[in-house]
């Protein structure tokens, strides 16, 4: 038998997609589902409020596999004044991004998930 489900995908330049993202995960928290979040271009490090969200969810899993956003030509390191500036080569970025789809992968075969976020 196969199993039937939805895909939401959120694009677009500019602000909403993480929000929104953000309310379909808190509708499966609050309903007891687990549900896995995966980034592939955010960073750990990053002074993020979702990050805080596993404080309060025991069924949330929160990985940060990415290497910050990739723009062309600026190779610099930092987060200064609310602006994240691009930490690494297209070549990390590449390889980082592919890992965080082995890993979502990963968690739709375990079947355990009620919602994979992957953005």
């Amino acid at each position: 038998m196969s199993k039937k489900g939805l895909v939401y995908a959120f694009v677009g330049e500019g602000k909403g997609k993480t929000s929104a993202a953000l309310g379909v995960m808190m509708r499966m928290l609050l309903c007891g589902e687990k549900v896995a979040w995966i980034s592939w271009y955010k960073t750990a490090d990053w002074p993020i409020s979702e990050r805080a969200a596993v404080d309060f969810f025991p069924n949330l899993e929160m990985h940060w596999g990415g290497k910050g956003f990739y723009i062309k030509g600026a190779r610099e390191a930092r987060v200064n004044e609310g602006k994240v500036y691009d930490t690494t080569t297209p070549d990390i970025h590449s390889l980082a991004a592919k890992d965080c789809v082995r890993l979502a992968r990963e968690k739709i075969a375990s079947g355990e998930y009620k919602l994979i976020v992957f953005g």
